[in-house]
């Protein structure tokens, strides 16, 4: 830890130092520590814009925010997809705001590049398809929805399954 602040302090436009140093703060549950590296790099510009919103987003799911992650979220452009991370925090702050549709909406939009490690696997088979899965009677309640659940848009046939079975048990 202290060999990458003193890294960070001797080369402070260095994104891997910096990248590598709010990673640790966050093992370590410094998220404060974490926050404020973001927003020294971001005022230098090495690491900003969605790139900073997204590892924002991702400090706020772990302190068990994710009403606040979610908001960070919404400033990252939609078509922003540099790593699986991105589609995996989006997942989260859906599923922890108990937003299903929202989160069946970010399993259906992932890349199948980034699906395994985002998604725990290929949908309709993957771990997020999973806890999904798990919540269909929550899902008319949370949602307030008369009968069905409502597609998002086109799918793909293995990702038209996690509907056609949340839609079954949704209605009953």
């Amino acid at each position: 830890m202290a060999n990458l602040q003193k890294a960070n302090d001797l080369d402070p436009r260095n994104i891997e130092v910096a990248f590598w140093l709010g990673d640790t703060y966050s093992y370590m549950r410094r998220y404060h520590d974490h926050e404020q590296l973001l927003k020294k790099c971001a005022a230098r510009d090495v690491i900003a814009g969605p790139w900073n919103q997204m590892l924002l987003a991702g400090i706020k799911l772990a302190q068990g925010d994710p009403a606040a992650a979610q908001s960070l979220l919404e400033q990252t452009p939609p078509d922003f997809s540099p790593s699986e991370e991105i589609w995996q925090t989006r997942f989260l702050a859906a599923l922890y705001l108990r937003d299903y549709y929202a989160a069946i909406r970010v399993i259906a939009a992932t890349p199948a590049k980034w699906a395994d490690q985002a998604l725990g696997g290929q949908p309709s088979e993957s771990r997020a398809d999973g806890e999904v899965a798990r919540c269909p009677a929550l899902v008319k309640w949370h949602l307030g929805l008369p009968d069905r659940l409502p597609s998002p848009g086109p799918l793909t046939p293995a990702r038209q399954c996690i509907f056609q079975f949340v839609n079954s048990k949704a209605g009953s």
